[in-house]
């Protein structure tokens, strides 16, 4: 018997039938199943009696990992699975030079063009399933949730994976596959045996550029980055964060077997801060051993690291617009260019109660300081020009002197809830009109610092993105 996909299901479970029957006998049946999904919870689906039974698997194939095997989700097929070589459970020089032409040789025939592998391996399949058994802690609630993901999913995997065929002897492999969760918005970079960059992550976010095969990198649920790596080399992964105080950052190890089914997983829980640099090996030696071992590396080893790997996020050039209202009625619109370390702001503000008769514009500059996650401190500098519709010996424009402190906090995306205080210096004999006319609103008290020099604060809050 043999079958393809749903009709690999269906030699799978009528093998088990047959056998359980003893319509034949157990040495008269052959059995061999194609990307064929799960397609029972018995935990003796693996038992030697149905060693008869053989499921041929591309592990690049979502098909064949479904229904899940992890959480609630117990499904399994009847027998050995055993997956295809692919690129990235296949040592790389084995593959291109070995593997590859062979397949050629009865591809380029057939389809007139070379083939093309996939590069990813079984991270898509893994990661999919992950999503569907989070969002979906049963199957009832995968059937008939007001999600309703199995129809969604399946119109998705319908044109995200085609058909495959492939004939070549020395086709399976046993090489497992890890997948790293690492939760946080922190600074992280993959490297091979050579110490060449394969992936880096700055600040949460993923650079696809730098982005280099067979290891993965994609964005999860709850600020979490995955790193996928297959077992074929070793790989070290290092964990950073640019930040005054220590953050925890979890980090989880996923293990699954070469055909992209869960095993286990164990989770450690890292501190990284400004110049703390923790450091991993995954890969081979991590399916090896089954055990995470992180260490924190010396400080010119950490320094070297951050680097080579270019992991400061304050030397990132990036622009940026704000909102913001506060105390003293106002409403205004601003926008920020340049680094962490040294930015330009120019704000522009107009109160609310008094539309017309007075409008405000700031330029300045300012530095932004990372707390702790993404709880940042910026401090800002501006020369406030005011503009004050022209009254009895009053000049129409003011100079202010301006300090803005603020703290920001990370919502989603780029979007930043920030609450500041804001402190307008009022010099004797320079600027006293643009504090004393009734055409600009002040609610909170001025307070002295010097004899020619007093303090007008104001709050305001505001979003950033």
């Amino acid at each position: 018997m043999t079958g393809h996909s749903r009709g690999g299901a269906v030699a799978n479970m009528l093998a088990s039938l047959l056998l359980e029957d003893e319509f034949f006998a157990r040495e008269n049946m052959y059995v061999y199943t194609f990307a064929a999904p799960n397609v029972t919870t018995l935990s003796s689906a693996t038992d030697s009696r149905y060693d008869f039974i053989w499921n041929i698997v591309n592990a690049e194939d979502v098909v064949p990992t479904v229904p899940m095997y992890r959480g609630s989700w117990t499904f399994r097929k009847f027998g050995h699975t055993r997956a295809l070589v692919n690129r990235t459970n296949t040592p790389s020089t084995l593959y291109t030079e070995g593997y590859l032409p062979r397949i050629n040789a009865v591809y380029n025939p057939i389809a007139e063009r070379n083939y093309t592998p996939f590069t990813i391996g079984p991270h898509v399949p893994i990661v999919v399933t992950k999503l569907i058994e989070h969002l979906n802690r049963n199957v009832e609630r995968y059937y008939s949730g007001m999600r309703n993901l199995h129809s969604k999913a399946a119109d998705i995997m319908k044109k995200i994976f085609p058909e495959k065929k492939q004939k070549e002897d020395e086709a399976f492999s046993e090489t497992d596959y890890t997948l790293t969760e690492i939760k946080g918005y922190e600074e992280c970079a993959v490297f091979d045996e050579s110490g060449n960059l394969m992936a880096r992550v700055i600040d949460g976010k993923i650079y696809y550029e730098d982005l280099h095969s067979p290891v993965i990198l994609c964005p999860g649920l709850g600020h979490l980055v995955t790193i996928g790596t297959p077992a074929t080399e070793s790989y070290t992964v290092t964990v950073t964060d640019e930040t005054l105080i220590q953050t925890p950052t979890p980090v989880t190890v996923e293990y699954f077997n070469a055909a992209g089914v869960y095993q286990s997983e164990e989770s450690v829980k890292l501190y990284p801060r400004n110049g703390r640099v923790y450091q991993f090996v995954v890969g081979k030696p991590l399916v090896e051993s089954q055990t995470l071992k992180p260490e924190k590396l010396p400080s010119d080893q950490a320094k070297d690291i951050i680097v080579r790997a270019d992991l400061r996020p304050r030397l990132r050039r990036t622009i940026g617009f704000e909102v913001n209202t506060n105390s003293d009625w106002n409403v205004g619109f601003g926008v920020h260019f340049g680094i962490p370390a040294l930015y330009v702001s120019a704000l522009t503000a107009q109160g609310i109660t008094n539309l017309g008769r007075t409008a405000e514009l700031s330029v300045g500059f300012g530095n932004q300081q990372s707390i702790i996650g993404q709880l940042k401190y910026d401090t800002e500098l501006f020369a406030k020009g005011i503009w004050l519709e022209r009254g009895n010996d009053e000049e129409p424009f003011q100079l202010v002197p301006e300090l803005r402190t603020s703290l920001s906090m990370k919502v989603i995306g780029r979007l930043r809830l920030f609450s500041a205080g804001v402190f307008d210096f009022k010099i004797e004999g320079f600027n006293d009109d643009a504090f004393t006319t009734d055409k600009r609103t002040t609610t909170i008290s001025t307070f002295r610092i010097t004899d020619c020099v007093r303090v007008a604060p104001s709050i305001q809050f505001g979003i950033r993105f």
